[in-house]
């Protein structure tokens, strides 16, 4: 039921949009209104989430999204999205905020913002990655998509080339964080978020010329939400990432740190080995052969990829604690990306993975997707 609620809520915006626009005194040349979104179906053999080649295959529409932003002026905006995850079966806030220009170059934000902590979690638009499925080093340890409510400030410096957003959320909750997730559980998903604890958050991003730009990010925050069984917990993140293009030649990598204070309490609570630090990170190269098969003025492109990820949310653990061997994986991810146009992506690809217990697993992934 909730969902038609929302649909139907969307919808009627959209046809209010326009008529409330007409009667501001100052006419703009656009709609002060415009949609957004995207979506993406997903099939894998077997399953995500299994460990095992005969966990059976899936076939999926992994998102649905649709967005909206209103231009209340040229110094106030609003801007947020709506997640109908697994063929609507799940409604998530994906964010929603407004935003006002301080200066020509800084904005203050406040609302359900996205985390700025590594490369994916602002912008994971699917055609803006290569493989079906989104790292899972940024799934499992940053965690993507991660929404929180809070308040902040966003700008661009330097001509551009110095880009950065600085936030003060709702913390994590503590007692949901799990051996294998890590922080993921913990997240409030901006849904009556507990503030008993806050968090500051932020990343940096420094552009000195078209073929590099080099980023960091950063997070601190207190994650009992006062439980009185977890006494103190203090999460801090070290996040670093590059991207590298030069033509048709790309590169990518990441490498974040996380640590947990009072992981010993957490884990005695949650009853599971919680990682006092968690650390990896992945590197991937793509090359696209738009040159090589298309003919100029072609929107069409292919882009053929590997990746090769390492991460260990038990990378160390609070004393007295063994450490899960399946928290340590390794996996290898080669495949390709079609795009007959930018905004639009035909995937394929295939994953080896590996864990502490040498246990492994390969998957065929296969997917359609589109932003807009």
């Amino acid at each position: 039921m909730l969902k038609y609620i929302f649909v139907s809520l969307v919808g009627l915006c959209i046809n209010l949009l326009p008529s409330i626009g007409n009667t501001q005194e100052e006419q703009q040349k656009e709609p002060p209104w415009r949609l957004h979104g995207y979506g993406e179906l997903h099939f894998n053999h077997p399953k995500i989430g299994a460990m095992s080649q005969t966990a059976g295959d899936e076939i999926d529409i992994h998102r649905w999204v649709i967005g909206l932003a209103y231009d209340f002026s040229d110094r106030i905006r609003m801007d947020m999205e709506i997640d109908f995850e697994h063929a609507a079966s799940e409604i998530e806030f994906e964010y929603g905020f407004l935003e006002f220009d301080l200066t020509k170059t800084l904005s203050a934000r406040v609302g359900s913002v996205l985390m700025p902590v590594g490369q994916l979690n602002e912008f994971h638009e699917p055609p803006l990655f290569y493989s079906v499925e989104r790292p899972y080093t940024e799934t499992s340890m940053i965690p993507t998509t991660w929404q929180e409510n809070g308040a902040g400030l966003v700008g661009r410096l330097m001509q551009g080339k110095v880009a950065l957003r600085a936030y003060a959320t709702a913390g994590l909750d503590a007692s949901k964080f799990t051996t294998l997730d890590g922080l993921r559980k913990g997240r409030s998903k901006s849904v009556k978020s507990k503030i008993e604890d806050w968090a500051g958050v932020g990343r940096l991003e420094i552009s000195p010329n078209k073929y590099v730009t080099v980023s960091t990010s950063g997070y601190v925050g207190g994650a009992d939400q006062s439980n009185p069984a977890l006494g103190y917990v203090l999460v801090k993140i070290w996040e670093g990432d590059v991207k590298f293009r030069y033509e048709a030649f790309e590169l990518a990598g990441i490498f974040l740190r996380t640590e947990i204070n009072g992981a010993e309490r957490v884990s005695t609570l949650v009853g599971q080995t919680v990682g006092s630090a968690m650390q990896g990170g992945y590197l991937e190269a793509a090359y696209r052969l738009k040159k090589m098969l298309f003919p100029e003025g072609s929107p069409a492109d292919l882009a053929l990829f590997a990746c090769f990820e390492r991460f260990n949310t038990n990378h160390e653990v609070p004393t007295g604690y063994v450490a899960d061997p399946r928290a340590l994986r390794w996996i290898w991810t080669t495949g390709l990306a079609f795009y007959p146009l930018s905004s639009v992506v035909l995937k394929a690809d295939g994953e080896f993975w590996k864990d502490g217990t040498k246990d492994t697993v390969e998957r065929l992934n296969l997917g359609a997707a589109f932003m807009f």
